[in-house]
């Protein structure tokens, strides 16, 4: 139970990190707030790196693509050390530890890494008069498909094969579980432990609706309009309420609770900040940050009427 809390703790904390990377005009200390979970995505900028060792956007951008590569070469390392210390050369038997460690790791880090992956197709209108679009993490890099800008998408995409495939074989295993259980295939359950083992067994389909929520959530940031953005997510969000509430697919009463509670903390976050850009945005503003309050708003409310019918 301690685990499937933490991660679903580290999930949400994730979740916030995707409105940091957003073009929406966060004010504080919103802004802050949701800059600190920044952490969790990769963002070297957090941590000042430029300071210490300075890179060319490319090469910066490609570190924060590689996050992920990084803590699987990690695990891979930690794993070929405990084989040869306690097993020598006897690589099979440990190897379902070292698949449940690396499912555990995508499961985990699955919307940073798609974050990361679409950084360089968020573009935002620059403010010269040229009005050209620059990326918005790199505002020196403009959005025009060449030169540096080419590489970074090349990287990218490259780095956005890794969660495609991923979710593919999260598919493919949700579709041999119930064949898998009829036949007590145990090594089959316990290699995708790190998928099926937080939910029952009878709502084994709800990981993939978890895993895809994730992985839309990380693709968020790279829809050209705050309205979009933020409309996406408050949807994805309130379903999560909505089907957690309805089908408790968790294991255990506790893990459903801090889902649900996670999940309208996230929703009470983004109403508060959207309500906030609004008390303080410019006229050329105030329509966008009157809409994103309505967005957040419409979600609670529908949110809490959804608790309400199925309490009673």
């Amino acid at each position: 139970m301690a685990a499937i809390a933490a991660s679903l703790l580290m999930t949400c904390v994730q979740q916030m990190g995707v409105l940091s990377n957003m073009a929406i005009p966060w004010v504080e200390p919103i802004r802050q707030v949701l800059r600190i979970f920044g952490y969790l995505n990769f963002d070297l900028d957090i941590v000042q790196v430029g300071c210490l060792l300075p890179l060319p956007p490319t090469f910066k951008y490609a570190f924060r693509a590689a996050g992920s590569l990084f803590l699987v070469l990690i695990v891979l390392a930690i794993h070929v050390a405990s084989v040869l210390v306690r097993h020598w050369v006897r690589f099979r038997d440990p190897t379902l530890i070292l698949t449940s460690a690396l499912g555990n790791i995508f499961v985990l880090f699955l919307t940073p890494m798609v974050v990361a992956s679409i950084l360089p197709l968020q573009c935002v209108r620059h403010p010269d008069p040229n009005g050209k679009k620059t990326v918005q993490q790199f505002p020196m890099i403009v959005c025009d498909l060449e030169g540096e800008h080419a590489s970074m998408v090349g990287v990218g995409f490259v780095s956005m094969t890794v969660p495609v495939l991923f979710v593919a074989l999260c598919f493919y295993a949700t579709y041999r579980f119930p064949r898998e259980m009829q036949r007590c295939n145990a090594k089959f359950t316990n290699t995708f432990a790190f998928l099926f083992a937080r939910f029952r067994p009878d709502a084994h389909e709800f990981s993939m609706y978890f895993i895809v929520r994730n992985m839309l959530l990380g693709l968020t940031p790279a829809l050209p309009t705050d309205f979009g953005q933020i409309a996406l997510v408050m949807f994805l969000i309130s379903v999560s309420v909505i089907l957690t509430s309805k089908f408790s697919p968790f294991r255990g009463a506790l893990a459903n609770y801090l889902d649900t509670a996670s999940s309208l903390a996230i929703i009470s976050l983004i109403t508060t900040g959207t309500y906030m850009i609004g008390l303080q945005a410019d006229e050329r503003k105030q329509d966008i940050a009157a809409e994103m309050e309505g967005i957040g708003i419409l979600a609670s409310v529908l949110v809490a009427s959804m608790l309400v019918l199925l309490v009673a």
